[in-house]
C-alpha cells in the first residue's frame, strides 16, 4: 500500500511537472500577425512564401474582400527575419524583435513585382458599355497562351483612336491614314479576382473621341513595362513623362534608345463598333 502511495506522488508531480512547462513554454512564446501585398496593385499576391524561426507559410488564392492576415504561433522571443517572398517578385527581408505574446506589422508588406514571366504580347479587347470602351488588356506567350497569376507592373498604355470602316484593308499603312480622333494615355485598374487570374483593366470614355458620325473605329495601343532589374519605379514614372508629351515620330527613337530598361509591346483592334 506504501508502494502504491509512492507511485501516486510521483505520478501527481510529475504531471504537475509536465503542466508547469507547457505552461513556461506558452507564457514565453511569441505570434505574429501580418498581411502582403503586391505594391503596385494593393492587392495579394499568389504564392507567396514568409518564412521565420525555420517555419514557412505558404499563401495562395485570397479574399475578394481584401487582404488577410496571416498568423504565425509559438516562436521564439527576440530578433528574428521575417523573409517574404513569391515568384517573380523581389524578396523582402524584414528584422522583427518579437515580444513574448501577440505581435503585429500594422502595414501591408509590399512586394516589388519585377517580370511578368514569358511576356511576348499584350492582346487588347474592348467592350462597349453605356459610356466608354472598357478595355481588357492580357499577356500572352509567344504561343498565344494567356499568362495568369503575375505580377502587376506598372505599365503605361498609349493609345490612338482614328475612324474606320469594314471595307479598309487592315494594315497601319492604312490605318495611319485615317483620321485621328483621339490620342492619349489610359488610366488603367487591376482586376485580381481570383475567376479571372489577374488582368488589366481600361476605359475609354466616349466623351474623349471626337465627335463625328463613325459608328466605327480602329484603336492601336502601345503598351510599355519596365525592366526593374534595370530601372527603379521612379525612373520609369520619368520615362512615361516624356512619352506623354513626345511627338509621334519621336517615340520610336526614343524608346529603341532606352535598350532593354523597357519593353514595349503595340497592338491594333480594327472595326470596333460603336452603337450607342
Amino acid at each position: 500500500m506504501k508502494k502504491l502511495h509512492i507511485w501516486i506522488a510521483v505520478v501527481i508531480v510529475g504531471i504537475i511537472g509536465i503542466g508547469i512547462t507547457l505552461l513556461l513554454l506558452i507564457d514565453s512564446s511569441s505570434s505574429l500577425t501580418f498581411r502582403v501585398r503586391d505594391e503596385v496593385s494593393k492587392g495579394w499576391v499568389w504564392d507567396m512564401r514568409a518564412t521565420i524561426d525555420d517555419r514557412t507559410l505558404r499563401g495562395f488564392f485570397q479574399s475578394d474582400q481584401g487582404l488577410i492576415d496571416y498568423h504565425f504561433t509559438h516562436l521564439k522571443g527576440g530578433k528574428q527575419k521575417l523573409i517574404i517572398s513569391a515568384p517573380y517578385y523581389e524578396e523582402k527581408i524584414i528584422e522583427v524583435d518579437l515580444k513574448k505574446g501577440e505581435n503585429v506589422i500594422e502595414e501591408p508588406i509590399d512586394l516589388i513585382g519585377i517580370e511578368i514571366p514569358d511576356l511576348y504580347k499584350f492582346y487588347a479587347f474592348e467592350r462597349e458599355e453605356d459610356d466608354a470602351y472598357l478595355i481588357t488588356f492580357r499577356p500572352v506567350t509567344k504561343e498565344n497562351s494567356a499568362i495568369t497569376l503575375h505580377p502587376a507592373l506598372n505599365i503605361w498604355i498609349g493609345t490612338k483612336v482614328r475612324s474606320w470602316n469594314s471595307e479598309l484593308e487592315e494594315s497601319i499603312s492604312v490605318f495611319d491614314k485615317q483620321s485621328l480622333l483621339y490620342k492619349g494615355s489610359l488610366e488603367w485598374t487591376w482586376d485580381s479576382y481570383p475567376e479571372t487570374q489577374f488582368r488589366y483593366i481600361a476605359s475609354l470614355p466616349f466623351s474623349k473621341i471626337k465627335e463625328g458620325k463613325e459608328t466605327s473605329y480602329a484603336i492601336e495601343y502601345l503598351v510599355v513595362a519596365p525592366n526593374l532589374k534595370k530601372i527603379t519605379s521612379k525612373e520609369f514614372e520619368s520615362i512615361t513623362t516624356q512619352l506623354e508629351m513626345m511627338d509621334d515620330e519621336k517615340i520610336g527613337p526614343y524608346i529603341d534608345s532606352l535598350g532593354d530598361k523597357i519593353s514595349y509591346y503595340s497592338d491594333i483592334s480594327y472595326d470596333v463598333r460603336r452603337t450607342r
